[in-house]
């Protein structure tokens, strides 16, 4: 799945703009401004729909007014450029959002000190609008495989599932081993086991409950807890089957775990409270919000895994599982 990115400028600037879009069709969803604003709604509510839907921004400056400022002339962008530039920088991040300025351009003093990425129409020149485009395709590439807290919270829950849950399950199971199976009292010793992290390929707005209690009826797993019920410990819960199923269960045995991390309910729940809609179908928006979170979710829990020795090599997390 490409990140999306929008790139906005001046009307004059539009010529430009084609330009800039082409150099990052293949990196990216381009989503250019004059496609974005929607029927009977301000330009301005367009603006941050797009700014919540977005993973990147580039704002075109170019030399679009003449300014008289304390007995000088300048050439400035338009004023609507440099406000989306800002609107973008706090609603995306200030990593992910970028300003590409016509060599010339006068820009606010508060841009002083700030990397800029100046450019030329000129071709062949150290800083010609393909070469500034190409390395902020680069820039792009690597920080689209990177996760950032933002607006909707899949890396904060990421980080909370695996400090509440996989962290304290792994260590448990290597270290204890000892797990209760449900409503049985029936004490099973884990010699070797591995723990599947299942994302759905469809995260619905109800949340995951239905699709945890149809995985786990259609697989036939059983339930077991790294506690009694009745115990006053905090238990650990999860599904099962043992792998290979002819065992001896008086015995250590080798064990398949698999989890829906409930927390994913509240991702939904975030994307229609940020996108809230009073039409009924399908919402591209909404549905590409989750896709991202998901994946981003799966990206953060699985460098999390890699850096930890009880989990790295008995963790798996698959995503666009269906039933």
């Amino acid at each position: 799945m490409k990140p999306r990115l929008f790139i906005g400028s001046s009307a004059e600037a539009l010529p430009t703009l084609n330009l800039v879009k082409n150099e990052f069709a293949a990196v990216a969803d381009c989503r250019a401004w004059p496609g974005i604003f929607e029927q009977n709604q301000s330009g301005l509510a367009s603006l941050l729909k797009e700014a919540r839907v977005c993973d990147f921004g580039i704002l075109i400056a170019t030399q679009d007014d003449l300014r008289e400022s304390r007995g000088t002339s300048e050439r400035t962008p338009r004023d609507n450029v440099i406000f989306e530039f800002g609107l973008f920088l706090g609603a995306v991040s200030p990593n992910r959002v970028f300003l590409l300025a016509e060599k010339g351009a006068a820009l606010p003093s508060d841009l002083n000190g700030i990397t800029i990425n100046s450019y030329t129409l000129e071709l062949g020149k150290y800083n010609s609008l393909p070469t500034v485009c190409e390395a902020l395709s680069q820039r792009i590439q690597a920080l689209a495989n990177q996760s950032e807290l933002g607006f909707l919270p899949s890396t904060a829950l990421a980080v909370g599932y695996y400090h509440n849950f996989v962290r304290p399950l792994c260590k448990y199971l290597h270290h204890d081993g000892r797990v209760y199976l449900q409503n049985q009292d029936k004490l099973m010793h884990v010699e070797k086991f591995k723990l599947n992290v299942l994302l759905p390929a469809d995260l619905s707005s109800n949340g995951v409950d239905d699709f945890v209690a149809r995985y786990n009826r259609h697989h036939k797993l059983q339930a077991a807890a790294t506690e009694l019920a009745s115990s006053q410990k905090r238990g650990y819960p999860f599904h099962f089957r043992i792998d290979p199923p002819d065992q001896d269960l008086t015995r250590k045995v080798e064990v398949q775990l698999f989890d829906v991390p409930t927390t994913l309910t509240t991702i939904a729940k975030s994307i229609d409270l940020c996108l809230d809609s009073s039409s009924i179908g399908k919402d591209e928006n909404k549905q590409y919000l989750k896709t991202r979170e998901l994946a981003n979710f799966a990206n953060v829990l699985q460098t999390l895994v890699d850096d930890d020795d009880n989990a790295k090599n008995s963790v798996e997390i698959a995503l666009n599982i269906r039933l």
